[in-house]
């Protein structure tokens, strides 16, 4: 397919997207972001996965993923979508995996930001040439200068920020997508993180969508003690919204952590609604200002979250799903996760693990990056058995290792651990430094 933005031109953006944008400006200098001032608890009201009937007749559905992060926060070069995570095959390659394999998947859509869309496309030409896709772009926003609260003058690629995935909507409406789904008799759209491998295009809720006539749902999960920061979905107003932590004020806090399930951004939309809502300017979204600095600059990116687009529809509703169709990968503990044989992979691509594993995973520098980790973990370690494993300092696994109960190891730069290769099972107790004595320097 045709390459159709340009990163030398990422600053020229369409009509639409420019008075979106003025709008945008307009309300953050208007307003002080404070949140949702009445909340009222929701869970009552979910819809319980577990009670869906078999499905039948379940309708076929587009899938859109949003492709467009770097895991800049991995220190990632590229689009994450690219990094190798199974089997050494990437996310793009087990999407598409998951796609062809499903009854109901009819429509592959990336949504592409100015980083991730030239790679993208040389991945699916170089790769999967036969494969049919579709590249949604999203534009960019300005940053907001921190001191001056204007956006920067230049046009340097530092200073633009995506407008966070609740443009998903208006980016699939504007670039004509959402008019041919429907020529081509498609109603719904399934809309999640190409970094979440776990959200496949489930027939069940693709069968509850069309019997209920909901024409939006969110999908939430249930929280762990770790899920502190995922929002949620409340009742304000009468109308269901979504609550993040961005929104949450001090005396809100205990609420907010109270909350038994947590936003998946795992969404469905009936796409005749979707219009129908962004031609009657009737589609809300909430602007959230994310507070950002970068060396001795501090600036101000303008955010739409997908999920707050549940108060735009009347008869919207939240279901809460098995743990099983939520598993991102957003540092590197959560890729070595992945990578582990905590998780296995059947032949369509669905992942599997016990959602009960305790297991906790903390990897610390250097292993906080890409390339540390490659470096340092030649051999992924098998961690079925482990509950915990942290690695700390210039750590060698180059070759097999099976982990099991309370494993933590830690290296002095000076003095760098190899795992020998004579040491197949490592049992770690406390304290966590006690096992540099079973590894050998070098």
């Amino acid at each position: 397919m045709d390459i159709i933005w340009y990163i030398d031109h990422m600053h020229e953006s369409p009509q639409w997207m420019s008075d979106w944008y003025e709008q945008s400006l307009n309300q953050f200098k208007s307003t002080d972001n404070r949140g949702l001032d009445s909340v009222e608890a929701a869970s009552h009201d979910f819809i319980d996965y577990d009670s869906l009937p078999s499905p039948l007749s379940p309708p076929n559905v587009a899938i859109v993923k949003l492709n467009g992060g770097l895991g800049t926060s991995m220190g990632c070069n590229g689009p994450k979508s690219l990094i190798p995570c199974v089997s050494n095959r990437t996310f793009l390659d087990i999407i598409i995996q998951q796609h062809e394999a499903s009854p109901i998947s009819s429509s592959l859509i990336l949504l592409n930001s100015f980083n991730t869309s030239a790679d993208t496309n040389t991945f699916f030409s170089q790769s999967y040439p036969t494969v049919k896709w579709t590249e949604i772009m999203q534009y960019p926003f300005k940053k907001i200068n921190a001191r001056t609260q204007q956006p920067y003058e230049s046009n340097d690629v530092a200073h633009f920020n995506p407008p966070g995935h609740g443009s998903v909507y208006f980016d699939l409406y504007h670039s004509g997508c959402l008019s041919t789904l429907k020529e081509l008799g498609i109603s719904y759209v399934f809309i999640s993180n190409a970094d979440n491998l776990a959200a496949t295009c489930d027939p069940k809720i693709a069968q509850y969508m069309a019997t209920s006539g909901c024409p939006f749902l969110m999908e939430l999960t249930q929280k762990k003690p770790s899920d502190i920061k995922g929002g949620t979905v409340v009742r304000s107003n009468n109308h269901y919204r979504l609550w993040e932590i961005a929104q949450v004020g001090d005396d809100q806090l205990s609420d907010f952590h109270a909350q038994p399930y947590f936003n998946t951004n795992n969404i469905w939309v009936n796409i005749d609604a979707l219009i129908q809502a962004i031609e009657s300017h009737q589609l809300q979204l909430d602007l959230i200002f994310n507070k950002k600095t970068s060396g001795v600059e501090s600036f101000i990116q303008l955010e739409y979250a997908m999920g707050s687009a549940i108060q735009s529809f009347h008869n919207g509703k939240a279901m809460v799903v098995p743990r099983q169709r939520f598993l991102p990968v957003k540092t590197t503990s959560d890729l070595l996760l992945l990578k582990s044989n905590v998780v296995a992979i059947d032949s369509n691509g669905a992942l599997a693990w016990d959602t009960d594993s305790s297991i906790s995973i903390q990897l610390n520098p250097p292993f906080h990056t890409i390339d540390g980790f490659n470096h340092y973990l030649k051999a992924i370690p098998l961690l079925k058995d482990a509950t915990r494993f942290e690695l700390t300092g210039p750590v060698y696994f180059n070759h097999t290792v099976s982990c099991i109960g309370n494993v933590a190891i830690k290296a002095n730069h000076s003095s760098p651990i190899c795992i020998h290769p004579d040491i197949h099972k490592i049992e770690g107790k406390p304290p966590t430094n006690a096992l540099i004595s079973t590894s050998v320097q070098g």
